[in-house]
């Protein structure tokens, strides 16, 4: 449709009668909108918002790693040293992983990797990692060696004639 057209001079003209008609409640001042958005304490409540949604956000996700939400910590539950414990597994970022109880000793580390189907490398998870790695354990104590294997300690000490 061109400017010039009568229909679209025709159809300008009936919205001009029917806006006409409308009421304007009040006139709206252009300075007192802009005086508002420059508000020095618009500016700071929007900076407090922002804050104490960061500070909440940094609480929620420090309260789901502490309580292990999601399995976002890799914890295995497993043999060591003839108890049943809780192993801690922590990535070591070239694929393997570290080995910790809970009381912060490490244990060791490790990795490896298997291949799927199609013959793709694809790293091993933190439990077949620490069961391959970590399955039996030979301790000297007091004089005497043993082998430790998941909740049983036999003395070797005899057998390997020492």
């Amino acid at each position: 449709m061109n400017k010039n057209d009568p229909a679209f001079l025709d159809n300008q003209k009936r919205y001009r009668q029917a806006m006409d008609t409308l009421p304007i409640p009040e006139l709206i001042k252009v300075e007192t909108i802009q005086e508002r958005e420059r508000h020095p304490m618009k500016k700071a409540k929007s900076l407090a918002l922002s804050a104490a949604t960061a500070a909440v956000c940094l609480l929620a996700v420090t309260t789901a790693y502490a309580a292990d939400l999601g399995g976002i910590r890799t914890t295995i539950t497993s043999w060591f040293n003839g108890e049943k414990t809780e192993i801690e597994a922590t990535p070591n970022g070239s694929g393997g992983y570290t080995f910790k109880t809970q009381d912060g000793e490490v244990i060791g580390g490790g990795g490896g990797v298997t291949f799927d189907e199609n013959g793709n490398e694809v790293w091993l998870p933190a439990d077949d990692v620490y069961e391959h790695g970590f399955a039996e354990q030979i301790v000297e104590e007091n004089g005497r060696t043993y082998l430790i294997i998941q909740d049983c300690k036999e003395d070797l000490t005899d057998l390997l004639g020492l």
